[in-house]
């Protein structure tokens, strides 16, 4: 079974958590919208396929491709090469981002 749907925001890394002043570990914003985004697009996209959670220990396939946008700020000479250039980012975070997101949703941990 192939289950593949397109979440239309901009791909953000899974960021370090972070610690208030008496200890208590957060989530960055930036992560935690990001994160929403893609349960919510999974989770509309598992019920309108009527699709059920794939148990624990099926093995599953996932495949992500994260499209970034070119900075508005980068001059034209820039942006005309924009297209060889790899973001700074670490796709590693990019994929525990969507995969933290999908956990109980799609799949289960």
């Amino acid at each position: 079974m192939l289950l593949a749907f397109k979440i239309d925001v901009e791909p953000v890394g899974k960021g370090r958590p972070r610690f208030t002043r008496d200890g208590h570990a957060y989530t960055p914003e930036r992560t935690r919208k990001f994160e929403a985004a893609v349960r919510a697009h999974a989770y509309e996209f598992m019920r309108r396929m009527n699709a059920q959670r794939i148990p624990e220990g099926v093995p599953i396939d996932v495949r992500v491709v994260a499209l970034f946008p070119i900075p508005k700020s980068w001059p034209k000479k820039k942006k005309a090469e924009a297209t060889k250039l790899i973001p700074r980012i670490d796709v590693d975070n990019v994929l525990k981002a969507v995969l933290d997101a999908m956990n109980g949703v799609v799949f289960e941990d």
